[in-house]
């Protein structure tokens, strides 16, 4: 039977909310969607096959609405320490690695610092002058 696709697609079902039911399309549709003469079964395909594919306008709809990049990051965030959790002995590895660099980073950025990028620690530091003297004279 041939079912009128305006009667069975209206425009509250695309105002309906997108709440994470895929399904939620064919289910709990009032009956006054259904044409007459107009099986359940086949008013749903056609509801379906109008409307496109569910997930994709959820995904859509919610990457409008919310800040999809902190979802995304928690969402990794989650599964790296899982994957952690998962394999102690590469947890322990990546956490010495990574106290090791930032040790040595912090070292190296204190003595640079200390010793080129504040003046000395006593008055008039600019009239400082380096004094050496050669033994045995000047070597080729």
């Amino acid at each position: 039977m041939n079912c009128d696709h305006a009667a069975v697609l209206t425009s509250s079902l695309l105002r309906g909310s997108l709440g994470g039911d895929s399904g939620g399309i064919s289910k709990k549709r009032p009956k006054s969607w259904w044409p007459a003469g107009c099986l359940k079964k086949e008013a749903a395909e056609v509801a379906r096959r109008e409307f496109g594919n569910v997930s994709l306008a959820e995904e859509d709809s919610r990457a409008v609405w919310r800040w999809q990049f902190i979802e995304q990051f928690v969402v990794d965030l989650r599964y790296g320490l899982r994957m952690l959790r998962k394999s102690p002995g590469f947890t322990a590895v990546v956490i010495l690695t990574l106290a090791l660099g930032i040790g040595a980073n912090t070292t190296i950025f204190s003595v640079i610092n200390a010793t080129l990028l504040r003046e000395p620690p006593f008055p008039e530091a600019n009239r400082l002058v380096l004094l050496w003297e050669t033994v045995g004279g000047p070597r080729n």
